[in-house]
């Protein structure tokens, strides 16, 4: 026999969520998915993640590679969030050098991106990968 219970936050009415398996959230609320896209022409922004209504993204992990393209003078790579689909510039989200043929992976992110906004990737220096991990969650 089941018996009814919950768990109650404090200070708010919100409870607990349990999945459809059975699992008490207290963690991500859902899986990562991976987008990608390359900054092939310097100084254009590429779009990441595009908006969805009503839904927030949550960045979990970022890959940038700068491949063998890239000047021997590094490549100043932008990620970015912003309102307009347009822009080449916006709210970092990371702002990093990286030199020729490098990787960086930043792993274990938590990083809430607001409804209505896309995240683009731009460099001043071509090419730029960025493979992009998170998911969509319901607009609080």
């Amino acid at each position: 026999m089941a018996i009814f219970s919950q768990i109650i936050g404090r200070g708010r009415n919100v409870t607990a969520n349990v999945t459809e398996r059975g699992q008490l959230v207290s963690g991500p609320l859902d899986f990562s998915k991976f987008y990608n896209a390359l900054a092939d022409t310097a100084n254009v922004a590429v779009e990441v993640i595009p908006p969805i209504q009503n839904k927030d993204f949550v960045i979990t992990s970022i890959v940038l590679y700068a491949n063998k393209n890239v000047g021997a003078a590094d490549a100043t790579v932008e990620l970015f969030q912003t309102s307009a689909s347009n822009a080449n510039s916006g709210v970092n989200i990371i702002n990093q050098e990286m030199l020729k043929q490098t990787t960086l992976v930043l792993p274990n992110l938590n990083i809430l991106v607001n409804e209505g906004n896309w995240i683009k990737l731009v460099t001043d220096d071509d090419d730029v990968f960025v493979n992009l991990s998170g998911y969509y969650t319901p607009h609080v």
